[in-house]
């Protein structure tokens, strides 16, 4: 027999005789209504939501920071137009003249 197979070997039947090696996680430990199994969900819950979490944050940035230049653009192109157009309305007062 080769080194591995004597290492698989005594693991497995270690996993045999010992049961209770085998259960590695907390949920393996406990039963459905225990805290600690509650309380590891919930972990694992957390850390599967906070990079969606992280990159829905950084998405809204971006998109506010997008909808804030293009309103300032809007504004500026209004006022250069509005700045054109200026010297070409006749008042009451120039018209007098």
């Amino acid at each position: 027999m080769t080194v591995k197979m004597r290492i698989l070997l005594s693991i497995s039947i270690t996993v045999i005789i010992l049961p209770a090696l085998a259960q590695a996680c907390s949920v393996c430990f406990s039963g459905d209504d225990d805290a600690l199994t509650h309380a590891f969900n919930w972990s694992v819950g957390f850390l599967l939501a906070a990079p969606y979490a992280i990159a829905g944050t950084i998405a809204g940035c971006l998109v506010i920071a997008y909808r804030r230049a293009a309103a300032k653009q809007a504004v500026s192109a209004e006022l250069e137009a509005q700045e054109a157009i200026n010297p070409l309305i006749w008042t009451q007062e120039e018209s007098a003249k």
